[in-house]
């Protein structure tokens, strides 16, 4: 269908940059919502805010050196004009939307002139990989799509509400209430 629907589009996440990922993670719980703070790894520091399915990545470099040879360096990359864009260092970046299939979603787009720019991670110690589609010619606050495997909500349809999000930390999850 050259509207989309077939890829079955549905929000996955969005994207909150942040200066010190434990500081916001204190912030959000202050406010009554259940966030949790996940390990530094390799200059990188993330959390996250469990809505269902759906859920907020509270975000942060920790170390520019370090982050250049870790596995979501190149993720990172594509997020830098929308990190620009909010000036400093704290904001919304874009969002993440969940689709059946990135690359036959970044076909049709590419029929449409657009650019995309592919990144993909295999977890392979969760069983889990993820490839994302960034559109490169539109404005940096465009969402990019995303496909899991196996796909995100047979993966996480079991999973209450507030449990530990296993898409944004690849080593050493810990699992439970926020």
């Amino acid at each position: 269908m050259a509207d989309g629907a077939d890829e079955n589009p549905e929000f996955d996440h969005l994207l909150h940059w942040v200066p010190d990922v434990p500081t916001a993670v204190a912030g959000y719980r202050a406010a009554g919502l259940p966030a949790h703070v996940n390990d530094e790894l390799d200059g990188f520091q993330n959390g996250g805010w469990r809505l269902d399915e759906r859920y907020v990545e509270i975000l942060t470099i920790t170390d520019e050196r370090r982050l250049r040879t870790s596995r979501y360096a190149e993720g990172i990359e594509h997020l830098r004009p929308a990190m620009a864009a909010v000036g400093g260092d704290r904001g919304v970046l874009t969002f993440a939307v969940n689709v059946s299939d990135a690359h036959a979603t970044a076909n049709r787009l590419r029929a449409q002139g657009f650019e995309l720019a592919e990144f993909a991670v295999t977890l392979a110690e969760h069983g889990v990989s993820f490839v994302e589609m960034f559109v490169r010619n539109a404005p940096v606050w465009t969402p990019f799509f995303i496909t899991y495997t196996p796909p995100s909500r047979a993966a996480r349809r079991h999973r209450p509400v507030g449990v530990r999000e296993w898409t944004v930390r690849p080593r050493r999850t810990r699992r439970g209430d926020g």
